[in-house]
């Protein structure tokens, strides 16, 4: 396929499927060979010279123990888009509406293929 349809398909495959796990395997596998979007990511090295301007810059003590803070208790927690009932509900409704289109298709094809 071409770069560009690609990109654009697993976009809209993300946007499709909410589920977590689907969404972090789309991403590896599409990161791993589109080079287009390996070259919009920035690397390791690009951060830290971006930041190697920065380095005289001198933080309170408060500030960074806040930071601390706030980084350990976000590794505790698991990030989700939605949380909890919603994701659920909305999980369910996409599974209804793809199920009813599914059956919609099939006896459409059965009704088309059944004409003389």
């Amino acid at each position: 396929m071409n770069r560009r349809i690609t990109c654009l398909f697993v976009n809209l495959l993300w946007k499709l499927i909410p589920l977590r796990r689907f969404q972090c395997w789309l991403l590896d596998i599409h990161f791993e060979t589109c080079p287009h979007c390996q070259k919009k990511l920035v690397s390791q090295e690009d951060w830290q010279a971006m930041l190697g301007g920065v380095s005289d810059l001198r933080l309170p003590k408060a500030v960074i123990s806040r930071a601390w803070k706030q980084a350990e208790q976000a590794e505790d927690r698991t990030s989700s888009v939605l949380s909890g009932r919603i994701s659920i509900l909305l999980t369910r409704i996409y599974a209804a509406v793809m199920t009813v289109a599914i059956f919609i298709l099939l006896f459409g094809f059965g009704w088309y293929f059944s004409q003389p």
